[in-house]
């Protein structure tokens, strides 16, 4: 008869593995020595089922990682001990921080000389059309690529709402100033709407994301990170082209103009992508399905508008002799569909802030028997 040795079943003759000159007694209860071709286990190959290997420490730990990704509401029933991570200071980004500021106060300054020329196309005012959307694009980066800082969120979300409402301020007064008081008008309303809105809804989706990734905010801060230069390398890019097609003139105007609509639109899609998918939970599969709620429906069609409004600026722009209405009404298209997008992901936004809070402050047992 073959002995076994508790789970592990003992083979007569030699091992299998026809290296191995290793023979051993069938009368043995003793589990055979390690082998010189198995490093990591203390039984041969051929004696134990691959189902029975025990398994890593860290095939066990990325394990639990995943199952905690996939499941953000076990880390509100593990306990904070259970995903506890470093908050690091507000130093620990103080370069980044001064080289955000050194952008966004450089397109201060191409606002003012726009202002002070008296002069809405001139080369000033094209020049800060190709530039602002680097701007926005460096300002929403640190506001979702610093997430594992408490400190950095009030500072990074008072820098977009500082841009905004010195954009109020600078270009709605120059619409005026050149008797345009319907567009002066308009500028200032929107850009102001743009730095309350835009503000409380930064600022309540990196709340979101702080609670939701728990733990791993230092990953979901480097891939924010990764992202956001990914789009201010593209953005980087459409400058350079803009100004080496020459600034000042009609023409040249309504290509910078054109072109801030597309650069523009690459951070607002990416800024709606991350509150429908990460902050709001939206199934992208559902997506491609097509089943979804009327405002997730409505908020994705209008993140839509604002890709095709900004591919139109694209074509625009690389034409010969762009028109300037056409540049404008893509322009018109963009700040339309930004707006009505801006009021559904607010909603759906405040819903999943709203919902998380009830699953934090909900006892363990209604938490384990919700579906």
């Amino acid at each position: 008869m073959i002995p076994t040795y508790g789970m592990m079943r003992i083979h007569s003759g030699s091992c299998l593995k026809w290296r191995c000159r290793i023979w051993r007694c069938t009368s043995c209860p003793v589990p055979p020595p390690r082998h010189w071709c198995d490093k990591e286990q203390t039984t041969p190959y051929n004696m134990i089922s691959p189902a029975l290997a025990p398994s890593a420490p860290d095939d066990e730990l990325a394990r639990a990682k995943r199952l905690l990704a996939k499941h953000p509401e076990l880390v509100a029933l593990l306990g904070d001990a259970a995903v506890a991570e470093e908050d690091r200071p507000a130093s620990h980004y103080g370069r980044v921080n001064a080289l955000v500021a050194a952008l966004l106060v450089l397109d201060a300054g191409l606002l003012a000389a726009a202002a002070a020329s008296r002069n809405e196309k001139g080369i000033a005012a094209q020049v800060e059309y190709l530039y602002f959307p680097l701007a926005c694009t460096a300002a929403w980066a640190l506001v979702f690529g610093t997430l594992d800082s408490a400190a950095m969120g009030r500072r990074s979300v008072g820098m977009w709402v500082g841009i905004m409402l010195l954009q109020a301020l600078l270009f709605g007064g120059l619409n005026l100033l050149y008797g345009k008081m319907a567009w002066g008008i308009a500028y200032l309303l929107t850009m102001t709407f743009f730095a309350g809105v835009w503000g409380w809804l930064l600022a309540v989706m990196r709340a979101v994301l702080r609670e939701r990734f728990r733990g791993q905010l230092a990953h979901q801060s480097h891939c924010y990170a990764s992202r956001g230069l990914e789009i201010a390398g593209f953005q980087i890019m459409l400058m350079v082209a803009g100004v080496s097609q020459g600034v000042g003139g009609a023409e040249a105007y309504a290509r910078c103009h054109a072109s801030a609509t597309f650069g523009t639109s690459l951070i607002v899609a990416w800024a709606f992508s991350i509150g429908v998918f990460d902050v709001s939970c939206v199934d992208p599969r559902a997506a491609v399905a097509l089943r979804l709620k009327p405002l997730e429906l409505s908020c994705l069609i209008c993140a839509g508008g604002v890709v095709l409004s900004g591919l139109a600026g694209f074509v625009i722009a690389e034409q010969n002799k762009p028109n300037l209405q056409a540049a404008e009404a893509a322009g018109g298209a963009f700040m339309v569909s930004t707006i009505l997008g801006v009021l559904c992901l607010s909603r759906l936004v405040w819903v999943a802030r709203r919902r998380d809070r009830a699953r934090r402050t909900a006892p363990v047992e209604e938490q384990k028997d919700a579906p």
